[in-house]
Order: C-alpha cells, then sequence, then structure tokens
C-alpha cells in the first residue's frame, strides 16, 4: 500500500489526498487502485498538481469515498501486466482453437486423429466416430452380462468352450484333428430280444461329389444279442452319379479272432519286388519237422487249425514273427507272442514236397518199366 489515504468524489476527476506523496510515486500515465464499498477500482492518472492532488483521465464513476487506502501502479508495470494478459489470452485462443479442432476430429474422424495441446505437444489414439462404428457391429451381446444362463454372453474362460459335450450333431466344413481316443455309440434303453442284430455307431470316411457320395468305407461294430461274441464289419463301396450302390463289400473281423471277407485275401508276390529267390532245400525232410494240428486255446478264443508256431520255427525261423503280449483266462501274461507265416510256409513248402513226390514217382516209374522189361 501507498502512504496516506485519499479522497474520491463522485462524478469528478479531482482525488485529493492526506500524507500522501503524490508527486514523488505517480506520473501522468500511472495508476491508482483502491477499493471503494468492496470493489476494487483502477484509475488511469492525467497529471500529478501536486502532493495531495491529482487528476483522473476521466470522472470518478463509484461513490464517494474519503479515507480510503490505495496503491501506485506505475506505467510500466500495468503494461507488463497488459502484455502478460494479451499473451495469455493468446495462448489460450490457441488452445481453444486447438480444442476444436481436436473435437471436431473427435466426432468426425473415421480413424485415430492427433490431439494437439497448446504447449505443443501431441498424442495419437482412435476417434470416438472409430471406435462408435466398431461397437455398432457388436449387436446386443455388448452390453449383456456374463452368465450361462439365456440372454447373457460366455466369458472367455467358461468352461463349456473347452469341450463340446452335450452338444448336438452338425457339419464340419474342414479337417478335424483329435488327440486321444474316440468313442461312436448308439445309446438304447433297454435290451433287446434275443437274436435282434445291434450296431454301434460307425466311423465312415467317403469322397463327394456335389454333395453326393461316390466311394466311401466304413468301420462299425455288429452283434447279434445273445450271441457269445460279437464282430466288426469293414464295408468298403462306390456308388451311381444317382446315389446306386456300385461295387461293394463288407469284411468281418470276429471277436473270436477270426476274420472273413466275401473275396480272398491276397498279398503281394510281385517277382519285381524281391531278390533272393531260392527253392526249398529237402522240402520232405521239412516236412516231417511240421505237424498239421488242431487246437483249442487258453484265452477264450475259438478253436483253430494250422501249424504251431515253435514248429515252424525250428524249420523257418524268419517267417515266425514276435507280436504283443496275451493274458490268458487264469491271468497268466504270454510274453512276445509268436505269430507264423502259416499261409506262405504251407503253400511253398507243400508245393516243393508235392515236386519231389512227383520226381520220386517218376523214378519208381522208371525202375518198373525196366523190372517189367527184365521179366
Amino acid at each position: 500500500m501507498s502512504a496516506g489515504t485519499i479522497t474520491l468524489t463522485n462524478g469528478s476527476a479531482v482525488v485529493g489526498g492526506s500524507g500522501t506523496s503524490f508527486a514523488t510515486e505517480l506520473a501522468a500515465g500511472d495508476f491508482i487502485v483502491s477499493t471503494v464499498g468492496g470493489v476494487p477500482y483502477t484509475l488511469p492518472v492525467k497529471t500529478v498538481d501536486s502532493n495531495t492532488q491529482l487528476t483522473l483521465v476521466s470522472n470518478f464513476t463509484g461513490p464517494t469515498q474519503s479515507g480510503a487506502a490505495w496503491s501506485a501502479v506505475p506505467r510500466v508495470a500495468l503494461n507488463m501486466v497488459t502484455a502478460a494478459l494479451v499473451a495469455q489470452s493468446a495462448e489460450a485462443l490457441r488452445g481453444l482453437n486447438y480444442d476444436k479442432q481436436n473435437w471436431q476430429q473427435v466426432y468426425s474422424a473415421a480413424g485415430n486423429i492427433t490431439v494437439k495441446l497448446p504447449d505443443g505437444t501431441t498424442f495419437t489414439g482412435p476417434s470416438w466416430k472409430y471406435l462408435s462404428d466398431k461397437l455398432s457391429n457388436l449387436g446386443n451381446s455388448a452390453t449383456r452380462n456374463v452368465g450361462t444362463a439365456a440372454g447373457t454372453v460366455a466369458a472367455g474362460d467358461d468352461s463349456r468352450l473347452t469341450t463340446i459335450d452335450g452338444k448336438t450333431g452338425g457339419a464340419l466344413t474342414s479337417s478335424l484333428n483329435i488327440t486321444g481316443n474316440t468313442a461312436s455309440f448308439i445309446n438304447q434303453a433297454g435290451s433287446p430280444s434275443t437274436g435282434t442284430l445291434v450296431f454301434g455307431g460307425s466311423m465312415r470316411s467317403s469322397f463327394r461329389i456335389a454333395n453326393q457320395e461316390r466311394a466311401a468305407a466304413s468301420l462299425q461294430a455288429r452283434y447279434v444279442w445273445g450271441n457269445s461274441s460279437s464282430y466288426a464289419e469293414l464295408s468298403v463301396a462306390t456308388f451311381t452319379a444317382s446315389g446306386a450302390v456300385g461295387v461293394a463289400a463288407a469284411f468281418n473281423f470276429d471277436g473270436n479272432g477270426s476274420a472273413t471277407a466275401p473275396g480272398a485275401w491276397v498279398p503281394n508276390s510281385d517277382g519285381r519286388l524281391k531278390y533272393d529267390i531260392e527253392r526249398i532245400q529237402d522240402p520232405l525232410g521239412k516236412m516231417v519237422k511240421l505237424r498239421g494240428v488242431t487246437w483249442k486255446r487258453l484265452d477264450d478264443i475259438a478253436p483253430g487249425i494250422g501249424f504251431v508256431a515253435q514248429d515252424v520255427q525250428e524249420v523257418f525261423p524268419e517267417f515266425v514273427f514276435e507280436g504283443g503280449d496275451r493274458t490268458l483266462d487264469d491271468g497268466t501274461v504270454v510274453e512276445k507272442v509268436l505269430s507264423p507265416d502259416t499261409y506262405g510256409v504251407a503253400a511253398a513248402l507243400h508245393h516243393e514236397a508235392i515236386l519231389a513226390l512227383m520226381e520220386q514217382i517218376e523214378d519208381l516209374k522208371k525202375q518198373v518199366k525196366a523190372l517189367q522189361s527184365g521179366s
């Protein structure tokens, strides 16, 4: 505050002072500041008449007040305030202009926008229009609660998403890879009548043209209710363009270990695939080492007929093969069960033995003929 007090008169430009030093503290163009009736007044000085009197640029418009405290404000200080106000106003206007541009982008731009601040810094992000356009395609799922009941949406860790249990059938349009066991079954509430053919779900592979099956193969478990064992049927077929069956056959693999086919089981035997082809030596000597036998099994498999693997192994060890283990009815485990190539051994050995016998017969015929000629 400046020294002394002042008197301001409504409608007058003359300001009186008491204990003031107007001539020292003020000059024309400076300002005095005083609060009258709770309102601050900033008044420009036109002339300094003496230490106790000055004249304002314009008449005082406030209420008459004597003994008021006052402050001298040099013109340079007010100019600095004005300059600062102009600078701050310019900065504020610049910010407002940026705001208008920013808000226009926020509402109207279709993608990312760059927001500018008055200090020159920027940051980039999606516009509200972009977000609105993206969210508009979500439908009502965007506002639904997470849950398992109708009218809710599933969470990413929902256990229902990790299984197809309880789902109904449908068609897959691309490959399906499964790690682990699979099962295809038909469930029936009660037992069927004895003699009824029942079957499980089939595993089917087919080729189609315009959704018409043209070639197919399927594997299915089948059982005549009441029989001691079931069987698996492997079916293959071709179809005409109209869907009629072309060529078809079914191969049965019985639960007792036997397999049947409507045709022959035909192995490869092309000479172009082989080398070191040799005739069986001493076929008759080998024949006597092999027993043609019948048997009953210790593992609940049907009786059989043929060779014993160990007999074949003694004569043709390279044509007896080790397989997996089998468990007998009493729980005994037989490891590395032996399986001979019975068909190959029997066919080749019997053929060569017959040829050897035919040769012996020819020799005997010659001997008989010689004896008859000598008599």
